[in-house]
């Protein structure tokens, strides 16, 4: 015994581990252990070991700084449902922060503006001589302008036309 602890008790810290962030600050840690300084090596109690000499546990690490990036909301309803609508969204470029940010490149920047339904309108004739509303909802149809699609033509042929044969 020396001083009241086993002779020759030292502290064994392990390698640090993995950094907690991909960017920016982090933090890494590891394993500390009071072992015996000679063999057989066993791990002591903590007590053993002087703690004023304890190595941390925990550092803090950087890998890489990070980088302002593009971030893109939803995309609109298109602006028509036949004949070339238009739909939009939000490109905004923000920091690690979430704040606004001039770092991001302008040839990633997403696009914020995108033709959509560009199939031509038709209104052709109605496909038969049975042309009539086959339910209620047939007049919201029509003025939610999708009588461009077939199912809608169909089943709803007087509000989509205007007329019954």
């Amino acid at each position: 015994m020396c001083n009241n602890m086993p002779c020759g008790a030292k502290w064994f810290a392990s390698m640090w581990g993995q950094c907690s962030a991909e960017c920016g600050e982090g933090t890494q840690s590891r394993a500390v252990v009071c072992v015996s300084s000679t063999e057989p090596f066993t791990i002591l109690p903590s007590e053993n070991c002087p703690m004023g000499d304890k190595p941390p546990l925990t550092q803090t690490c950087i890998l890489k700084e990070c980088q302002a990036k593009w971030f893109k909301s939803d995309w609109s309803e298109c602006s028509k449902t036949c004949d070339g609508g238009h739909r939009t969204r939000d490109a905004k470029c923000l920091d690690e922060n979430l704040q606004p940010s001039n770092a991001c490149s302008t040839e990633e920047r997403p696009e914020e503006r995108q033709s959509c339904n560009i199939q031509q309108c038709s209104l052709a004739p109605p496909p038969d001589d049975d042309c009539r509303d086959k339910f209620s909802y047939c007049t919201v149809v029509a003025q939610a302008r999708l009588c461009s699609y077939s199912y809608y033509r169909t089943s709803c042929c007087f509000s989509c036309f205007g007329r019954q044969r």
